[in-house]
């Protein structure tokens, strides 16, 4: 119908070329030439390809799709098939596999996100730092939320597979706070924010631990070492949660 309607449009101007639009349309539509039979398949192949991006960000099970497969016949498309389709099973694959997810706690300055690139780097793990995605979020001038998100970030309670808890005392975070804030341009690395932070977290983190040891095995390691002292206890942490599961 999108054909048709675009032939009659163009028609005043163009009555040779509306001619020509709808010979193509009927000519794909009894699909008997080998053009048409190309592109009838290269329709099928792309709702493959959709269905496999689309399950992948959505989670929806669309493999009722892969059985377009069988009317993809012509041996230009056999490789693109294949491949699509080999796509498919790895994405099956995993779906099914069990994720490990371990969720590092800490005050302000303990060294998180120092300790988390290390361990996604040697265990291939994936990185999710929610507070750079808020910061960065608040850095965009086009972001509704820009002026919400540093009166926000306050305090997170979240059930994990595994905790791992960086722990040093509050003058050891303050210290570290100072002395990144000399350089830092994060929005909660001034004097008064810290003071804020430090006091929010010293009254949330008990809270928030007890309430994770309830659910799940929590990992307490003293940060107040140096940072290759800490990884090599966090890395024995990571290596007993990988042996558990």
């Amino acid at each position: 119908m999108a054909l048709k309607f675009l032939a009659c449009t163009i028609r005043p101007l163009k009555p040779s070329f509306a001619d020509l639009i709808l010979e193509l349309w009927c000519e794909f539509e009894a699909g008997e030439t080998r053009t048409s039979q190309l592109v009838r398949q290269i329709d099928k192949l792309e709702c493959i390809d959709q269905a496999i991006i689309y399950e992948e960000r959505s989670g929806v099970n669309l493999g009722n799709f892969m059985a377009l497969e069988e009317q993809i016949t012509l041996p230009e498309l056999k490789s693109w098939k294949k491949i699509r389709l080999q796509d498919y099973e790895n994405l099956k694959s995993r779906k099914k596999a069990p994720i490990t997810v371990v969720f590092v706690s800490g005050g302000p300055g303990v060294g998180k996100g120092t300790q988390c690139a290390r361990v996604a780097k040697e265990f291939d793990f994936c990185h999710i730092s929610v507070g750079d995605l808020l910061r960065e979020e608040a850095k965009s001038p086009t972001s509704p939320y820009r002026d919400f998100i540093p009166e926000s970030i306050q305090k997170s309670i979240c059930d994990r597979n595994s905790t791992i808890s960086l722990d040093c005392s509050e003058e050891e975070m303050r210290r570290r706070l100072e002395r990144r804030a000399e350089s830092s341009e994060r929005i909660d690395d001034n004097p008064d924010t810290v003071l804020k932070r430090l006091k929010t977290f010293k009254e949330n983190n008990a809270p928030v631990i007890e309430h994770l040891e309830k659910r799940e095995s929590v990992y307490q390691v003293d940060c107040s070492r140096s940072i290759d002292e800490v990884y090599s206890s966090v890395r024995s942490s990571i290596r007993h949660i990988l042996q558990k599961k």
